[in-house]
């Protein structure tokens, strides 16, 4: 009971390992896209008269 007890917990922690790391990606991602946005939003702005 104990043995499948121990194999489940380490699957719980391999989800919240893995869902941890597609949040960081999400995040790395989501400020790229932010610097980008702010990079084109600024050239614009300097283009116009």
């Amino acid at each position: 009971c104990l043995h499948m007890l121990s194999a489940y917990q380490a699957e719980i922690v391999g989800s919240l390992r893995s869902l941890t790391q597609v949040t960081w990606t999400a995040r790395d991602l989501l400020i790229a896209t932010n610097d980008s946005i702010y990079t084109t939003n600024k050239a614009l702005s300097q283009k116009a008269p």
